[in-house]
């Protein structure tokens, strides 16, 4: 048997095994009841409801775009300008096998994760590095790192960003060995298709240049050729919008006008980013190290180096880009030591050490579902409410209250850096019942506004007063220490208001049902209630 089919044959092993084990979590999770409700199943991703609420829409012929009017109240996040794949995937698969949504997402959680494994796997077999792909694909897919963001039902587009950079980066190095206008144009419908699925236009550019390297040693009019190509089949407007695409994720701040509090986009250090890899960390430390030596093939892989290091100062979500990385450098040793010879001896090796050593603590991790089915069924009281009613909750919520109920909301996942976000946090630290409630009608554009308090809020607690702009501080006041929040004003005017006397305090911690201004409509006994906003308390128009 050829080395190229002995390879091929480790490549659906490394597929199988990382499809494997989120079967394994998918199967635990149906059977277990935390992750069910009365009225469905509970997904282990707040974005994941996202992308459900739009295939919903889609299935029911009721998707638009524009400015979402059930996000960012008051100002809507804007919708993609398409409906994303996801989305479209869950709701002709449901329409076409009559399983639910949530179910087909589900099943797509498991088998899409693990697919970037065969065209990185090809790329280093192109470039001389077999056991690298290898490598890159067991680390890549089974890592704590790329587990987290990619598990059953975590229905997100993380599940086949991989595949779509790995893609990517293959078709740059067929350009360069030959027939660049075949592969150019398959880079450019690789990138439009990533763009339907991912709305992240900057990609675009970037691979445009990485084209731009791969073709130096062409003549000039197969380079200009085969650079029209990709454009005119990656969509020039996608192009050309991707330079602002690549501008704001270079500079963030810009359009992040309010501050907020968001776990993933928090650095674990450096040896936590690499036990996120592996548990053995200076393993995982020395892989990305030795991954140097692949020489010029590095620089292919310029995406996932830039991608992978800021993990190190812009949070744990790029971490599944270092993981591939550490692999391939493990794996080219084996492929050094071996130089072309036992290479199926080498495969062997370098898949058993990421199988049986560094990988195997990860494999039994089940993702705990998003909220408690108390919760879930609270949240479904909502129906109850005026159809054009607002809520106001904690923005990993939002996306959840919109798919369950159609209610608009303050904030959700797209919008917790917009003022509704802010302003809903603001409301929770004010003493004052009558302008806590004010605060909020005043943005709601005439709507009902109702508000809802979740346990998990105790735990994102430091998040919500980041949010607010407040920051806590402990002061001696008769003899006892209280907590007080503290805020800073245009002018450098600071106001402060004791914990107990919140409205955060009062409406959740307490749970009081005569609170002027708000009444009390539902509550069960796991800290989850649901107000209505008196409108008497309404400023007048």
């Amino acid at each position: 048997m050829s080395n190229t089919k002995i390879f091929m044959l480790f490549l659906i092993f490394v597929y199988l095994s990382c499809t494997a084990v989120r079967l394994h979590q998918y199967t635990v999770i149906l059977s277990d009841q935390q992750y069910f409700a009365q009225s469905g199943i509970i997904l282990t991703a707040h974005d994941s409801y996202r992308w459900l609420r739009y295939a919903s829409e889609h299935q029911k012929g009721e998707y638009y775009n524009g400015a979402d009017k059930l996000s960012g109240v008051p100002n809507n996040i804007q919708k993609p300008p398409a409906i994303p794949l996801i989305s479209y995937f869950m709701s002709k698969l449901s329409s076409l096998t009559g399983i639910a949504p949530e179910r087909v997402g589900g099943f797509m959680s498991v088998i899409f994760p693990g697919l970037f494994v065969f065209p990185l796997g090809v790329f280093f077999l192109i470039a001389g590095f077999p056991s690298a792909g290898l490598g890159a694909g067991l680390l890549g897919g089974l890592s704590f790192a790329y587990l987290s963001r990619t598990s059953a039902f975590q229905i997100d587009t993380d599940m086949l960003n991989l595949f779509f950079l790995s893609a990517g980066v293959l078709f740059c190095l067929c350009a360069e060995r030959g027939r660049s206008l075949v592969w150019s144009a398959l880079l450019g419908i690789t990138m439009y298709i990533f763009w339907r699925w991912y709305f992240h236009s900057g990609f675009t550019v970037i691979f445009f240049f990485m084209l731009l390297y791969a073709l130096r040693r062409k003549e000039v009019k197969e380079i200009l050729l085969s650079l029209v190509v990709y454009l005119i089949f990656a969509s020039p407007f996608v192009f050309f919008r991707g330079f602002s695409g690549v501008s704001e994720f270079l500079k963030p701040d810009v359009v992040r006008f309010f501050p907020a509090e968001v776990a993933e986009l928090h650095s674990s250090g450096v040896i936590g980013t690499f036990m996120h890899i592996s548990p053995f960390w200076m393993l995982a430390l020395l892989g990305l190290l030795l991954s140097l030596l692949l020489r010029r093939t590095v620089l292919y892989m310029a995406v996932f180096y830039v991608l992978g290091f800021l993990s190190f100062s812009r949070g744990v979500r790029f971490e599944m880009f270092l993981a591939p990385l550490c692999g391939a450098g493990l794996g080219v040793a084996f492929d050094i030591i071996s130089k072309g010879r036992s290479q199926a001896m080498s495969y062997a090796l370098v898949t058993s050490l990421c199988m049986v050593f560094l990988l195997k603590p990860f494999f039994k991790e089940v993702p705990p579902p998003v909220i408690s089915s108390s919760t879930y069924e609270t949240i479904k009281k909502i129906n109850e409410a005026e159809s054009d009613s607002v809520v106001a909750a904690l923005w990993d919520n939002g996306f959840l209250v919109q798919h369950l109920t159609g209610r608009a909301v303050f904030a959700d996942g797209a919008s917790q850096f917009k003022q509704g976000a802010k302003i809903f946090a603001e409301s929770l630290f004010i003493s004052d019942s009558k302008k806590a409630a004010q605060k909020l009608m005043s943005v709601s554009g005439g709507r009902p506004v109702y508000m809802l308090l979740t346990p998990d809020m105790d735990v994102k607690l430091p998040a919500i007063i980041k949010s607010a702009g407040y920051k806590a501080e402990t002061r001696r006041v008769d003899g006892k220490t209280n907590i007080f929040f503290t805020s800073s004003d245009d002018g450098n005017m600071k106001k402060s208001v004791e914990l107990t006397d919140t409205m955060y305090f009062r409406l959740h911690v307490i749970g009081e049902t005569d609170i002027p201004c708000f009444n009390k409509i539902y509550s069960n006994t796991r800290f989850t209630e649901v107000y209505r906003l008196d409108e008497k308390c309404r400023l007048p128009s």
